[in-house]
């Protein structure tokens, strides 16, 4: 049986995601969600307006070159979003990249 990779994220890397999406406005907003860039850590957060398993589905709905690198989609519990982005994730003209790969994650 194979067993899934468990990735985890600092504590203080929570925290200040947290911070910013309590008391910031979202880099971008979808019909899945709100995307929250980290002006200070290279990473980002995602705030799901539909449960993770239809998320996950939608994101493999696109073509195979669109898809993230899903070891830097974390899935977190108990704060107020639901995935982080362990990357730059950067916006232009609506489409969004990590680390400077194209790739859809709203």
């Amino acid at each position: 049986m194979r067993e899934r990779a468990r990735i985890r994220i600092a504590d203080n890397v929570l925290h200040e995601l947290a911070g910013f999406v309590a008391n910031g406005e979202p880099d971008l907003i979808t019909e899945w969600g709100n995307l929250f860039i980290s002006p200070n850590l290279p990473v980002a957060a995602i705030r799901l307006s539909k449960p993770i398993g239809e998320y996950v589905a939608y994101l493999i709905s696109h073509n195979k070159e669109q898809w993230p690198d899903f070891s830097k989609i974390v899935e977190v519990t108990g704060q107020p979003f639901h995935i982080v982005v362990n990357g730059a994730v950067t916006i232009t003209d609506s489409k969004t990249a990590i680390n400077g790969k194209p790739a859809v994650i709203l």
